[in-house]
């Protein structure tokens, strides 16, 4: 199975190849119906080889936005019950849930509407709690490290996915119990002292919360040993910054002093806010590997181009002092 991600005149797409694929009754059931959560499906055939092609505009996948976002409460809420619904809807229209491709490349988020989405591909015949362990690995190492409340309930939801009688269910059952941790549901209601309020136990049992520091630093080793996340990207030296220049405005200046570097129009997750119509809400991202400088697309509406020539979305593009970086039609240079 290939996956690649395309911008076309009007649409950008995650498009999955796989040879000896033949449409037939559950992708037929996903052109002609709009399933709650799944991605919109088109078939293209190339020649007897069918392309399959899901509508990304305005989301990013899990792995590229959580790279530089962080899990919290809301976002792991909002992903159980997100998923919940798009597996009810399969099962509404009579598709297996083997069908359904949970990765960190095939999952999707929209910044502005806070949905996940998820790509259902008929050609799939996957192990759905083997692939829910792996997320769940994933979307721990990205929780929010300065809340307590975020780690546990991440920590929480891995946890359960372990269990030898996992099920959809069991995530469910754990978000409609959000004020109550296992082990506070142990506590014996006559040993509450007079007035102590449930949400006063809550934070009671928080600050003494430890998470499991072995099993979070064998996740972060094992899996994600080069991401440098936590770490703020630093340039050879700090006396001489990288700098992007409006071209045609000397005024427009900005200075690159960390890596990743993020443009787009979404303030409270960038470093560099343009606020401009053409540009997304998570438009591009520049980074540094101690050698050379990269651009990369964020799957934007209107592309990230260099030097004129457009690039395709999630894929790096060398830079070099001089060059011409675009963003939409907004054309920088540099240096």
């Amino acid at each position: 199975m290939e996956i690649t991600y395309v911008s076309e005149i009007n649409n950008n797409y995650m498009i999955i190849k796989e040879e000896g694929m033949l449409p037939s009754f559950a992708e037929n059931m996903l052109i002609r119906n709009n399933i709650d959560g799944a991605l919109k499906l088109e078939i293209e055939d190339i020649n007897g080889e069918y392309e399959y092609k899901y509508m990304i505009n305005a989301k990013q996948t899990l792995e590229k936005y959580f790279k530089y976002q962080s899990f919290n409460v809301e976002t792991l809420k909002r992903f159980v019950l997100d998923l919940n619904k798009t597996m009810v809807g399969m099962r509404n229209y009579l598709i297996k849930e083997k069908n359904l491709l949970l990765t960190k490349e095939s999952i999707f988020y929209n910044p502005l509407s806070k949905e996940f989405s998820f790509c259902v591909f008929p050609g799939a015949d996957r192990d759905i709690t083997n692939d829910l362990r792996e997320i769940f690995r994933f979307v721990l190492s990205r929780v929010d490290h300065d809340d307590q409340e975020s780690i546990y309930l991440g920590y929480d939801l891995q946890e359960l996915t372990m269990k030898d009688n996992f099920c959809m269910e069991i995530l469910l059952d754990r978000l409609t119990n959000e004020t109550a941790s296992p082990k506070e549901n142990q506590k014996e209601t006559a040993n509450r002292e007079p007035n102590h309020t449930e949400e006063e136990d809550k934070k009671d049992f928080l600050s003494e919360f430890k998470l499991d520091t072995e099993l979070f630093d064998e996740i972060r080793k094992t899996e994600y040993e080069s991401d440098k996340r936590f770490e703020t990207g630093k340039l050879p030296n700090l006396k001489i910054f990288k700098k992007l220049s409006r071209i045609g405005d000397d005024k427009e200046k900005y200075e690159i002093k960390k890596f990743p570097f993020i443009i787009g129009k979404n303030g409270a997750d960038v470093d560099l806010k343009l606020d401009n119509a053409v540009v997304s809400r998570f438009h591009a991202v520049i980074t540094y590997d101690g050698k050379k400088y990269y651009i990369e697309d964020m799957n934007s509406k209107n592309g990230t181009f260099v030097n004129g020539k457009r690039i395709e979305p999630y894929k790096k593009a060398k830079i070099s002092d001089g060059d011409d970086v675009s963003f939409a039609n907004l054309a920088y240079e540099f240096f």
